[in-house]
């Protein structure tokens, strides 16, 4: 079995990471979400990486200014 990777998600990953997202949830977050993750000032946004694949995502932000922290996290099957 190969190793999981995690690193920053860029711009360019966004479109895997919606697409994880459309079959995870019900009411998914569109790519537009995804991109004000990925530049915003307050929010942590990482993807893992398996076989140079995309199979999962994180997102943490920091909620007003208080150390209150929201998570989504998303994993596909890796099989």
């Amino acid at each position: 079995m190969n190793a999981m990777r995690i690193r920053d998600m860029l711009p360019e990953d966004v479109p895997a990471a919606a697409a994880i997202e459309r079959i995870s949830f019900s009411t998914p977050w569109s790519e537009n979400s995804f991109y004000s993750e990925v530049y915003g000032k307050y929010s942590i946004a990482r993807v893992a990486i398996i076989n140079e694949r995309i199979v999962g995502y994180i997102i943490a932000r920091l909620i007003l200014d208080e150390a209150i922290c929201s998570i989504w996290l998303s994993v596909l099957n890796s099989e």
